[in-house]
């Protein structure tokens, strides 16, 4: 099981201490934790931008990776780039983010915008048929 927080700016020691505890005590296999406006607290060390946390061979759920990105992603098999001077979240098959995974509305306007191609295509070789 994967989980994501985000860190609030009202309570981010919750996201920072409280979170890894509780995902942890779940059964959780990878967290990661998002700090766009780098609200963590300094006690903890940060603030992150970004965090991962990944259960070991033993069960016990380890920060694997504390900084601005990129990290890895072993659940996913991608790669988790911070965008957007640090507002935005992405998964990538590689680390320099080239080859963004698409989100629900970029897949559905890459879908769109094939079909209207097609549709085009189609018309087109109507058009010269007569």
């Amino acid at each position: 099981m994967l989980a994501i927080e985000v860190v609030s700016t009202t309570n981010p020691n919750k996201d920072y201490v409280v979170a890894p505890d509780k995902y942890a005590a779940s059964g959780t296999g990878e967290l990661w934790i998002f700090d766009p406006l780098l609200a963590g607290p300094r006690a903890q060390g940060g603030p992150f931008r970004l965090q991962v946390w990944q259960r070991d061979d033993q069960g016990r759920l380890l920060r694997t990776y504390a900084g601005p990105g990129p990290a890895t992603s072993r659940f996913l098999g991608a790669h988790l780039v911070v965008t957007d001077d640090g507002s935005n979240l992405r998964i990538a098959d590689d680390a320099e983010g080239t080859r963004l995974w698409l989100t629900g509305e970029e897949a559905e306007r890459a879908r769109s915008e094939a079909l209207l191609a097609r549709i085009a295509a189609l018309e087109a070789a109507r058009d010269r048929r007569g």
